[in-house]
């Protein structure tokens, strides 16, 4: 990616990123310049006049949309090579700041009107610290600091795996630990990296001070989404086969059963929700 972006911008590498997309491309190819990728912020309505902290930008799939719908965009991205690729690539957005920090020791401490975190919270585990020995205690601390960072009436933007989404009952293996059924036995392998239910978002948000949690469902996940589903898009007369069908790009998977009878199911009984394979969390201040 640094090779590809030390060429020129996105914009002006707009035809050869087009012939690497065409050919088959890696998954960490597809997932880091896939224009679907913006599908999960596309409809979203931004204050133009507002700012955005980018936590765990990446190599900027998203960073650009944002620099588009807002007026100024802080992109924090802790690996340094990933954030010389945001540079880069997105060289010609003046309204965009790159910085490589871990934000437990972030030098700016301004307040921002959006926080995102696309992928990232889930690795809290990893790169949060803190004095207590429970597991969830780091991710319960990203969501702290990410309410420190945060205006009044701000908006944190999340989007992460359901640990307890279709896919994953279904038989597809666990996205960061390659295993199956590791996120609905309650990660027994936890190795510093976890996703949660929608119960347990909840919970934890409003713990963190959140006073209005809404949700929406990316299918067939948040990576590369296809459609963003509201929770009155479940009380429609729907075919889940629009939507409910797992696609893997990266890992092997074998469907023990039909996904799309048992959403059907879930549907019907109003429980589609809680197994979605992701969500995409509007949690304000």
């Amino acid at each position: 990616m640094l090779r590809l972006f030390s060429k020129g911008t996105e914009l002006e590498l707009e035809e050869d990123i087009r012939q690497i997309l065409i050919n088959e491309p890696s998954w960490a190819m597809l997932y880091h310049l896939s224009p679907q990728r913006r599908m999960l912020l596309d409809w979203y309505d931004f204050d133009p006049k507002g700012s955005v902290l980018e936590i765990g930008a990446g190599c900027g799939a998203l960073t650009g949309l944002l620099t588009e719908r807002a007026k100024t965009v802080y992109a924090n991205e802790l690996t340094e090579d990933r954030a010389e690729i945001i540079k880069r690539r997105l060289a010609d957005r003046d309204n965009l700041t790159v910085v490589s920090e871990n934000i437990q020791e972030m030098s700016s401490r301004k307040k921002f009107d959006y926080v995102t975190a696309i992928g990232v919270w889930e690795y809290s585990g990893r790169y949060i610290t803190t004095d207590s020995d429970d597991p969830v205690a780091p991710f319960t601390e990203f969501l702290r600091i990410a309410h420190s960072l945060l205006s009044f009436n701000g908006h944190l933007l999340i989007a992460i795996e359901n640990k307890m989404g279709l896919k994953y009952l279904s038989g597809a293996q666990e996205d960061h630990y390659s295993r199956l059924f590791e996120s609905i036995q309650s990660y027994p392998n936890y190795a510093g990296i976890r996703t949660f239910d929608k119960t347990e978002v909840v919970s934890l948000l409003t713990k963190a001070g959140f006073n209005s949690i809404d949700f929406y469902y990316p299918f067939p996940d948040y990576k590369l989404p296809r459609i963003v589903l509201t929770d009155s898009a479940f009380e429609m007369n729907m075919s889940t086969s629009s939507y409910a069908r797992t696609i893997e790009y990266a890992l092997e998977v074998s469907p023990l059963f039909n996904e799309i009878l048992l959403a059907d199911m879930l549907r019907n009984q109003h429980l589609m929700s809680y197994f979605a394979n992701s969500f995409f969390i509007d949690a304000i201040f």
